[in-house]
């Protein structure tokens, strides 16, 4: 059996070690901080909008009463939005990644 201090100095390299491979990953992935607040916040509105279609409803009916126009134009981008996001699930789905 290995003595306890030698037991105790392996035990204070790794967490050395964890501790510089957190730092490399934080500085790595710092640039990520910014866009993934931004996804973050997009996920939380698309997810309070779901559960809230009288809003969503509401605001259409109204866009649509100021604008008709860039009413139909959002509304044609919307559609190519959720049929991509339906195959990108069902590619992910295929693939065994849950979302």
């Amino acid at each position: 059996m290995k003595p306890i201090a030698e037991i105790h100095l392996h035990r204070e390299r790794l967490v050395a070690e964890a501790a510089r491979q957190r730092d490399v990953l934080s500085e790595h992935y710092a640039g990520f901080e910014g866009p993934a607040n931004v996804a973050a916040r997009g996920i939380d509105v698309v997810s309070w909008l779901r559960k809230r279609p009288l809003v969503v409803g509401t605001i259409a009916a109204v866009l649509v009463a100021i604008r008709p126009r860039g009413a139909m134009k959002l509304a044609g981008r919307g559609l190519i939005a959720w049929r991509a996001v339906r195959s990108i699930r069902g590619f992910l789905k295929e693939s065994g990644v849950t979302w």
